[in-house]
């Protein structure tokens, strides 16, 4: 399946301050500004089990330049958000989307989708452009779509990516990276799992293709029983959400 890709000077909206005296001018400066190269913090994913408006509330105070968003059951609410294509019935539980801080959204270059679990983004970057892609990618045993379907998807959209510009991929991978794995360190010494799984294999295969780093293994959690960087404070949500 190609990409398909949606190319715009302001897709997102971003010329609002048009309307004022001096607002086309600072407009067009903003968005001829490059993006810094984001601090790691500012790179967050969440497979938030149904995106709602209470759930979006939440994402707003994490404090993000981009948030790769998984699972959001079809929701597209927000003007400012990329999402994927609208999900069949028999695979309900798909969709993913991209929300992006408000100078994030000015350096977008051009947005698309690749089927309902895969949404891209290039930005206008510094000392190099960023490609940022969100997926979801099925459990293994999944036939509509099928695992391996979606990886080979993710492949196809990768092959179509400037050599020089830099890869983030974020997202639920539904897979297991293997320890140590690759010789170039592919992924660090603090990834959960010994063993790589079926779909774990696959992308790690992908990740030598494309000369791709799980960098967040590379870093120790902050305890010995800590799972992920951000636990919810609202009560009504289990940890897991």
């Amino acid at each position: 399946m190609r990409a398909n890709w949606s190319v715009a000077q302001d897709p997102l909206g971003c010329c609002e301050g048009a309307r004022t005296e001096r607002g086309v001018e600072e407009t067009e400066k903003a968005l001829e500004k490059p993006l810094d190269t984001p601090p790691p913090s500012a790179l967050r994913t969440w497979n938030c089990g149904g995106l709602s408006n209470f759930t979006m509330s939440i994402c707003k105070d994490l404090g993000y330049y981009f948030l790769g968003i998984t699972e959001t059951h079809g929701w597209n609410s927000d003007p400012h958000a990329l999402y994927s294509a609208r999900q069949p019935p028999w695979d309900k539980y798909s969709g993913c989307c991209i929300a992006l801080s408000p100078r994030a959204r000015r350096a977008v270059i051009h947005s698309g989708t690749v089927g309902r679990r895969i949404v891209f983004a290039r930005l206008r970057g510094r000392p190099f452009n960023l490609f940022l892609i969100c997926i979801y990618v099925p459990h293994n045993g999944r036939t509509e779509p099928a695992q391996v379907d979606t990886y080979c998807q993710l492949e196809e959209l990768l092959e179509t990516v400037p050599k020089r510009d830099a890869v983030i991929l974020l997202g639920d991978l539904s897979s297991r990276l293997h320890r140590h794995a690759g010789n170039g360190g592919l992924v660090g010494r603090w990834c959960m799992h010994t063993r790589a799984d079926r779909g774990g294999m696959k992308l790690e295969n992908l990740m030598e293709n494309h000369c791709l780093r799980a960098v967040s293994t590379n870093f120790q959690p902050a305890g010995r029983r800590a799972t992920c960087t951000y636990i919810n404070k609202t009560p009504t949500l289990v940890p897991s959400k």
